[in-house]
Order: C-alpha cells, then structure tokens, then sequence
C-alpha cells in the first residue's frame, strides 16, 4: 500500500510540475517504469495502451526506448492511427542515427504507409538520417562516390519531387562538410534552406536536420549572425514540441540535454550576440546542466560554455587557464582552431608574451597540418568539378548521338515515303486508263501525298532543331573552355600578389626578425609555386582535351635542349643530390618542337627531384638507328615506382602518395605531348636504383 502510495505521488508530482525523466535518479526512473508497466497491463483500449507506452518510451534509455516505439507503432497500426505512427517513426529514427539497420526497418515499415504528404516527409527524414551518418564515418574515396553521385543526379536528371531535391541538396552539404572550399558548399546550403522553408508545418524533423548542419557550417566560416538565426529556429521547433507533447499528456518527454546543447553552440556565435543575449544563453546551460545528469557532468568536465562566457566579457585572466587546460584533451580536438585563437587574443591582450608565444607556436603547427589537409580537399575539390563537367560532356554527346540517329530514322522514312508515292502515281496512270473509278481513287493518293508534305515539313523543322542543338552543345564546350582559362587569369594574379607581400614584409621588418619571418614567407612562395603548377596543368589538359594544342617543326640541337631543361630545374634539386647530363653528338640536329621537348624533359627531371632525396639524376639520349628513334633516360636514384604502376602513373589525378605535392597531372600531359610529337613516354620497370623515364620522339633530319 505504501509502495502505491508512493508511487501516486510521484506521478502526480510529474504531471503537476512537469518533472523531467532526466531529473530523475535511476532508482526513481526504474520505480516508475515498473509502475508504467503495471498500468498498462490493466489498459482497457489500444488508445490507453498507447499513451502509456509514450510514457515509458520517453523515461526509458535509447535501447529499450526503440523496443517501445516498434511496439507503439504496430499498436498504433491495428486501429488505423497513421498519425501516431508517423511520430513514432520520426522520433525512433531520431534516436538511432548511428544504426544504418534500424533505420532500414524504419523505412520498410515507413513505405508500407498510406501514399500521402506525411508518408514523403517520413522517408525523406529516414534518408536523411542515414545520409548524415554515412558522411561521419566513410572513408575518403567512398565520401568522393557518394557526393559524385548526388551532384550527377542533381545535374542532369531531374528530381521527382521537392523531397528527393532536398535529399539530394542536403547530401551534398553533408559530404562537402568541413570543406576547402565552404564558399562551395554555401552555395548548395543556400538552395537547400530555401527548400525546405517551402515544406509544410509537419516537416519540423527535417528543418532541425538542416538547420542544424546549416549552424555547423556557418560557425565554420565565421558567419555568427546567420548560424545564430538558425539557432533560434531549431529553439522555435523545440519549444513547439514541449508545448504539443504537453498538452497530448506526455509528462516525461525531456529535452533538458537537447536545450543545454543547443544554449552551449549558441555561446561560440557570442560575436553576433548582445551583452544580455549571451548573459541569457550563459544562464540557460548553466540551468540545464543542473537537471540533467550527462550535461552536468560534460558542463563540470569540459567547461567549454564557461570559455565562449569568460571570451564574450573579456574576462581574459580567468579564460587563459581554461584554455590552457582543454586545448589538450582529446573531445576538445573539433575547437582547437578557435580555442587557440581564443588564447592567443586573451594572452595578447593582457600582454603575456610567454603564454602569446608558446600559443603562437602551437597554432603555428596545427595551422601547418591544416593547411596540408585543406590542400588535399581543394585538389578533390578540383577533381570533383572535373568528373562533373566531363559527365555533362559526355550526357550531352549521347544526346546528340540519339538526335542524329533519329535523324537518320526520318531521312530512310522520307525516301520511303517518296518511293511509295513514285509507284502509287504509276498505279494511278495504270488504273486511270483501265477503270472509271480511277478519279475517286485519285483524290485519295492526292490526301496521302498532302500528308506525306507535312511530314516532310514536320521532318526539315526537327532537323532545324537538332542543328541548333548541336551549336549550342558546342557553344557549351567552348564556355567551359573559357572558364577554365578566366578561373586561371583571375587566381594566378591573386597568387603573385600575395607572394611579393609576403616577401615585402620580411624586407620591411627588423633584420633581427627577417631570418624568422624568411621561414614562412619561403613556405608562402612555394604554396605559390605549388598552386601556379597545379593551374597550369589543368590550362594544359584543356587545351589538350581541345586539340588546339599545336606542334611547331624546325631544327634544334639536341645538346642545346637537354641543357636547357637541366638548368631549369637545378635550383629545385636537393643539395645532397648531384644533377647530372651526359652529352652525346654535339652536332646532332633533329626537326621538331624543341619548346615541347623542353617541356617535357624539364617535366621528368622536376619529378625525379621531388622523389629523390639524396644520390644522382642523370639525363642522357642515345640514337636508336634500328627504329630511327631518339631516346631520352631520366633516371634517378629516388623512392621508384612499383612496377605494377607502370601505366596507373600516367592516368589523370593519379598520385601513389596522396601527400605529395601536385594534382597527378604531369605523366598524362607529358605522354599526350609526346604522341603528339609522334613518340611516347614509358617507365623503364627494369631499373631497380629508382626510377626510370623513356621518352621517345622519331627522327626527322
């Protein structure tokens, strides 16, 4: 009697008060439930048994709380409640973000509902989810897969229905998270958000999804005003849902933790924010981690809201040590760019010069390896809008392949066409003389060579269409050939400009402070270089791609060109590396385009520099008489190429290392010029010190 005493208590407590489950101890939750179960064992309705299967779903752990919703849902489906079981879905899949294969039986169970505007924004949510975890925890090359896919799909088939554009819109951003390029992700955001603001009331799960990648993205980039609109959206949406699960009866639904998340993100956008909206949103993590257990203890352990609090006052004495303190732990690792602008800010402005120096130094190396990373995201980057602009290519050349055999089609339908009319007119004559019905007979042979004028008409019009199509599909070409030498003009300028500054800055400091700044102002002029390269090959394989790549013949001398390859690329060899070139016939002239030989040959010799350490590279030729046949070696004595990478290294954006320099463009723009030339490039697989280069051009005297 006391035990049920005490337990009419409690739940009178929690409808009169709203006692959240999470301010619950464990002990309470479990008494509870176990009363909860007793309930529903006496429920008379599937309607009663429904609300207090709510109940212990919303006060049980994760596990157990899917178990509940699966049954709440199958409830929900014997007497026909859709509604019920749309929310169940939705908050199950909620729940089970990492677990692909409970999100799979969701959505059997979701497409097995009544074919509505519910049941589309039930899926999409589902897919969704799942689109969101894949992007966490794929590799790199699947990531690349999947964001292909979505840009193809997006490109040149068009979506079904506003649903199936969000998903592709919102796959793209979560793939393109964490980016290069966030301008480029931005722009996909952008239409994303527009999107969804057109989906109905009921859509709510899915504007949380976005807005929540959207305030993830816009803090990266620094835009606090935007990602803070969108924080207060995602409070709008969680204030609807306490307020309907409130009123409905549900007295242990808790977004304690949600809310002291949502308030904790809040405080990194405290730029945006005024002095009394941050005191608020500081007040409000503070509240929360008081009545949930796992905020407090993330709130007591990690002190992250007290940082962005302490840096919005400008409390900079108190911040230092929190920072100090949390830079190094390993949950902190996604801040570390921001806490340690935090600390260089804060030392600078109290005029520690130790603590400013040391911080400096750390943020130093870790911008060191972030920009080694954003690098390789660019040149993927670079790579992805390649295959997207080569899939259009060939889309648009199958397009104009089928327009041409139907053309053809018409053209054989034409002559048939004039062939079938060419006997009936004979028949006519024949008839004509022998019966008196020839005249009625005429008339209709005159209908059928009316028609047979339409359709030779109808034909010449679709004729006319197919040719414009095909200009424009080669204006198309040419557009894209343009863009690729503007974006080369407009970043190369850019590029110089911000080499000669950075050189200009050492000159103008103190001479005691130039051989430091010398350090990175050299690291700046070689990305330079790295970037320069990297837009000249891509200009080159255009220009390849195009044909308007042209070869020039005249006599040169083969001594003359190797040595002025050799010379070219010596300032880049290494000082424990002996650059070597062994003349042969110094009278040796031969007619080609010494300036693509040039090219070529100082090509080989810059990737045999890369690749090689300490030893020798050596560039010689020999005459091959047999086959009339000039051959260069490039040899060196550097890391080598397995040898079952002969032909893979001369494919396009094909690296061995992924942490070399350069966008893997070289080989394939280097053998394209030799067979323009008339001869080729190999890799000698039976040289063992290294790596070994043929180059082969024919000899024409």
């Amino acid at each position: 009697m006391i035990r049920v005493t005490i337990t009419i208590v409690l739940i009178s407590l929690a409808t009169i008060f709203q006692v959240k489950a999470q301010s619950l101890s464990l002990k309470e939750k479990e008494h509870i439930q176990s009363q909860l179960y007793e309930d529903l064992s006496k429920a008379k309705t599937p309607q009663d048994s429904i609300k207090i299967m709510y109940d212990i779903f919303d006060i049980s752990g994760r596990v157990h709380a899917r178990e509940v919703g699966l049954n709440i849902f199958d409830v929900a489906g014997r007497i026909g409640d859709t509604h019920t079981q749309h929310d169940i879905i939705h908050q199950v899949s909620a729940i089970s973000m990492r677990q692909d294969s409970i999100q799979d039986i969701l959505l059997g169970k979701a497409k097995k509902l009544p074919d509505d505007e519910n049941r589309q924004v039930t899926l999409s949510f589902i897919r969704m989810n799942k689109i969101r975890n894949n992007s966490r925890y794929v590799d790199d090359e699947i990531r690349l897969i999947k964001l292909k896919s979505f840009i193809a799909k997006l490109a040149d088939d068009e979506p079904s229905n506003i649903y199936e554009q969000v998903e592709l819109l919102y796959g793209i951003c979560c793939m393109l998270e964490g980016s290069a390029n966030p301008t480029f992700t931005i722009h996909y955001y952008d239409d994303l958000q527009k999107l969804v603001e057109k989906l109905p009331e009921s859509a709510y799960f899915i504007r949380n999804c976005v807005y929540t990648l959207g305030c993830n993205l816009f803090t990266e980039v620094g835009d606090h005003k935007r990602a803070l609109e969108l924080d207060k959206k995602l409070l709008a949406i969680i204030d609807n849902l306490e307020q309907r699960y409130h009123n409905e009866g549900r007295n242990y639904r808790n977004y304690d933790a949600i809310l002291y998340a949502r308030y904790m993100n809040m405080l990194y956008r405290y730029p945006a924010m005024t002095p009394e909206e941050v005191e608020n949103a500081y007040e409000k993590v503070k509240f929360y981690a008081e009545r949930d257990s796992d905020a407090r203890a993330t709130f007591q352990q990690y002190h992250t809201p007290t940082i962005s609090y302490l840096m919005a006052n400008k409390r900079y004495k108190e911040v230092i040590p929190l920072l100090i303190e949390q830079l190094p732990i390993p949950y902190n690792q996604r801040n570390q760019r921001r806490f340690y602008q935090y600390l260089l800010e804060a030392s600078d402005s109290i005029n520690n010069k130790t603590i400013y120096n040391n911080a400096a130094k750390d943020y130093i190396n870790y911008l060191e390896d972030y920009i080694k990373q954003r690098d390789f995201e660019k040149y993927r980057e670079l790579q992805i809008m390649y295959d997207v602009y080569d899939l259009r290519s060939t889309n648009d050349t199958l397009k104009i392949r089928t327009q041409k055999a139907e053309v053809l089609h018409h053209h054989t339908l034409i002559i048939t066409a004039v062939a079938l009319l060419l006997v009936l007119s004979i028949f006519l004559i024949i008839l004509y003389k022998l019966y008196r019905k020839a005249r009625k007979f005429s008339i209709n042979l005159i209908n059928a060579n009316d028609a047979l004028i339409e359709e030779s008409s109808s034909l010449r019009a679709m004729q006319d269409e197919l040719e414009r199509s095909r200009d424009e599909a080669r204006e198309a070409n040419l557009r894209t050939r343009d863009i690729i030498s503007n974006i080369s003009s407009e970043v190369k300028i850019p590029l110089q400009a911000i080499s000669e500054y950075s050189r200009l800055i050492v000159d103008c400091v103190d001479i005691q402070k130039q051989p430091f700044l010398s350090k990175y102002a050299d690291l700046v002029e070689s990305n330079t270089e790295i970037l320069n390269r990297v837009i000249d090959d891509v200009v080159s394989l255009s220009e390849l791609d195009s044909n308007r790549v042209t070869i020039n013949y005249f006599g040169a001398n083969v001594n003359e060109m190797c040595e002025i390859a050799v010379s070219s690329i010596a300032h880049r060899v290494n000082s424990d590396v002996e650059l070597i070139f062994s003349p042969g016939d110094p009278s040796l002239t031969i007619s080609t385009d010494p300036r693509r030989v040039e090219q070529i040959l100082i090509s080989l010799l810059s990737n045999a520099a890369k690749f090689t350490e300490k030893g020798s590279i050596k560039l010689s030729f020999t005459v091959e008489e047999a086959s009339n046949r000039l051959i260069f070696d490039v040899k060196d004595t550097g890391i080598g190429i397995p040898a079952d990478k002969a032909e893979v290294i001369f494919e396009r954006f094909v690296k061995l290392d992924r942490n070399t320099q350069g966008p893997g463009l070289g080989l394939t723009i280097d053998r394209m010029i030799a067979r323009l030339l008339g001869g080729d490039i190999r890799l000698d697989t039976t040289y063992a010190r290294g790596a070994c280069f043929r180059f082969f051009i024919p000899i024409v005297r």
